[in-house]
C-alpha cells in the first residue's frame, strides 16, 4: 500500500519541523458482516485530527 502511495505521488515525506506539530491522525477500521458472522469485506482510511488545531497555529 505505502508503495502504492509513494509510486502515484499522493504525498512526499519531509523533515518534521521544529516549529509546527503534526496535526494528529487516527486509523479508522470497518468491516461488513455476513449473516453467519464471517467478514464479507473490511475498508480502512486514515483521517487527519482537524479540531486538534488551533487558528493560527497549525
Amino acid at each position: 500500500e505505502i508503495n502504492v502511495i509513494e509510486r502515484n505521488y499522493t504525498w512526499e515525506l519531509i523533515d518534521p519541523l521544529t516549529t509546527k506539530q503534526p496535526i494528529d491522525m487516527k486509523w479508522v477500521f470497518k468491516l461488513k458482516l455476513k449473516i453467519d458472522g464471517s467478514i464479507e469485506k473490511h475498508k480502512e482510511r486514515l483521517v487527519a485530527k482537524g479540531f486538534c488545531q488551533q487558528v493560527g497555529v497549525d
